[in-house]
């Protein structure tokens, strides 16, 4: 059985994918092109980002209308899947941590929403139980996956269904940046991967106490 790993390519508006499969595999790398936002540490959208369409089902089989859920918390979005071999798993347990940081009545007011890239696998029950180790409270999505395709694409992140190539390696391919939303529903920014979870947490507190 051949080692999964995460290598950058580029894919739509200059964002990043993580490509989660045979080692051997690669894409051109892309760099982005927008510039950090004032006063926060992620780097900012030419022009606020809408909601993610279309809407997806939380891990109880519930509508999660996007545009609606989005406002009135600061949220934290990502794409990714429970069977990641490292960008994933990396990803969240720094928002986990920088989430823990925060006190309560600041909690209550952040939300952690993470749409799997990889719905055959991940099963409500199984990728719930991956989720909740890095916060009890963070929101699973899934759906089918040419929705949640459709989803990543209209928010500038690439995702590809999932596909097993010629020597037999499982591959999922996602977008790894986290993206930054705003009380208002809108995206302000994203983070790339490998972002500190003490840059997370400054960009939180800021928002929190505007």
């Amino acid at each position: 059985m051949r080692a999964l790993r995460c290598v950058a390519s580029a894919l739509l508006a200059g964002l990043l994918l993580a490509s989660c499969g045979d080692p051997g595999s690669s894409a051109p790398a892309g760099t982005s092109t927008t510039t950090s936002a004032a006063a926060l540490k992620a780097a900012a959208f030419p022009t606020p980002l809408e909601a993610p369409k279309p809407n997806l089902t939380d891990l109880q089989g519930r509508p999660f209308d996007f545009a609606q859920r989005l406002r009135d918390k600061v949220t934290l979005l990502y794409f990714g899947y429970a069977n990641c071999p490292d960008v994933c798993p990396t990803t969240m347990g720094d928002i986990g941590q920088a989430v823990r940081k925060l006190d309560q009545s600041q909690r209550q007011r952040v939300q952690v929403v993470m749409v799997t890239s990889d719905p055959a696998r991940d099963t409500p029950e199984a990728f719930g139980t991956w989720l909740r180790q890095f916060g009890p409270d963070f929101v699973g999505l899934t759906g089918k996956i040419d929705d949640i395709v459709a989803a990543a694409h209209s928010v500038n992140i690439g995702i590809e269904p999932p596909k097993t190539d010629a020597a037999g390696d499982y591959e999922v391919t996602h977008g790894a940046q986290v993206l930054l939303y705003t009380p208002d529903g809108k995206g302000a920014g994203y983070y790339r991967s490998g972002t500190s979870s003490d840059d997370m947490l400054t960009d939180l507190r800021t928002l929190l106490n505007r």
